[in-house]
């Protein structure tokens, strides 16, 4: 059976920080994920449960990471529907625009 792979909003409401952290956390190399496709972000839950509770020990200024509040607007979500489903989207304009054409003759 294969483990359910979170993407970077649930990462983050998973974790309670925002995805820019998400994403530094990532970039750093203190956050492991994995790419699909080479861009889509991906983390595997059992590992986020062990990083969470590195990132909200205390460091020594008595501020944790997990501070950042997520904030995801309706504007996100429609851009993030666009970027993962943008093939399947143009490929529907292009058989539509076929259609039309081949009717219209």
């Amino acid at each position: 059976m294969y483990e359910h792979l979170l993407n970077i909003r649930e990462a983050a409401e998973f974790l309670g920080i925002g995805e820019r952290k998400i994403k530094e956390l990532v970039d750093t190399g203190k956050l492991p994920a994995y790419k699909i496709g080479g861009t889509f972000l991906r983390f595997k839950r059992s590992q986020l449960d062990i990083a969470r509770t590195a990132l909200y020990r205390k460091d020594e200024t008595g501020v944790s990471p997990g501070d950042t509040e997520a904030v995801y607007s309706s504007f996100d979500g429609v851009r993030d529907f666009l970027y993962f489903n943008d093939f399947y989207i143009l490929s529907i304009i292009i058989i539509l625009i076929a259609v039309v054409l081949m009717t219209a003759t």
